[in-house]
């Protein structure tokens, strides 16, 4: 059996696998990122999984596509992050590069 568990805390996401409510559907995947807030889900049809020797294989092949999604978003919030740090880290550097021009001039024409 997949072990659901392990993936959920070697990946940072809650994972929840159901039986499917109508009839062709046989699982639903949900995987839950609280950190980003984000969750991603999918469905298995019974004509997917249909004659797999290793179906928990193929579900935990599923996980892995929605979690290459979140994987991504991940990262894009961390370059975000990182971009917006660097800018704040510009701006600070122009403010101090402003006023060390005014005091410049203040001196100047004290002088």
């Amino acid at each position: 059996m997949f072990d659901v568990m392990n993936y959920a805390d070697r990946n940072d996401v809650e994972v929840s696998i159901r039986k499917g409510h109508d009839g062709r559907t046989e699982w639903e995947i949900f995987l839950r990122d609280h950190k980003l807030g984000m969750t991603e889900f999918t469905r298995i049809i019974d004509i997917e999984i249909r004659g797999r020797l290793d179906q928990d294989a193929y579900i935990e092949l599923r996980c892995e596509q929605l979690m290459d999604r979140i994987r991504s978003a991940r990262m894009k919030n961390e370059y975000s992050d990182i971009e917006k740090k660097e800018k704040e880290k510009r701006d600070i550097e122009k403010t101090n590069t402003e006023n060390k021009d005014e005091k410049t001039v203040r001196q100047r024409k004290a002088a």
